[in-house]
């Protein structure tokens, strides 16, 4: 992995912070959880009507800031369950990053590092180094993440 002013390395170390402040350290990390410490509320598409459906276009997961009239905010993130638990997950870990850098507008070069952040805090680089014996395949199930994550 080649790093470019140091922000992929910022993104893996701020993982690394998140899943120590939020003690999160079972494995696979319970990014569920997590999300709940984060004040993020989860919302599964199974539980959307179809116009609800219909207003997030086509997203897998999605977190949006909606913000009352008294000042306060909430974060509702709705996500795909039909999907893979392994996508699920990546998602979930992916919308964790906007909503720790609140991040509320997204472009190419956000959701580019979204997703390395959700790599990183699914399986990071210094768990990884201490569990080089073992396969793609192992690694992906271990961890409940994708083979392709596992290899990038």
């Amino acid at each position: 992995m080649e790093y470019h002013h140091n922000i992929y390395e910022k993104l893996d170390t701020d993982a690394m912070q998140v899943l120590i402040d939020y003690n999160c350290c079972s494995i696979p990390i319970d990014v569920f959880s997590l999300a709940n410490k984060l004040n993020m509320k989860l919302i599964k598409f199974s539980s959307l009507t179809k116009e609800q459906l219909n207003a997030l276009s086509g997203q897998e997961c999605i977190s949006i800031k909606v913000l009352f009239n008294n000042g306060n905010y909430e974060i509702r993130t709705y996500y795909d369950d039909a999907i893979s638990i392994n996508r699920q997950r990546f998602n979930i870990a992916h919308e964790i990053k906007h909503v720790i850098y609140e991040e509320w507008e997204y472009d190419d070069e956000k959701e580019k590092h979204a997703n390395h952040f959700a790599r990183s805090l699914l399986l990071h680089p210094a768990l990884l180094i201490c569990l080089l014996e073992f396969d793609i395949s192992t690694l992906s199930k271990k961890f409940v993440i994708s083979e392709e994550a596992v290899s990038y």
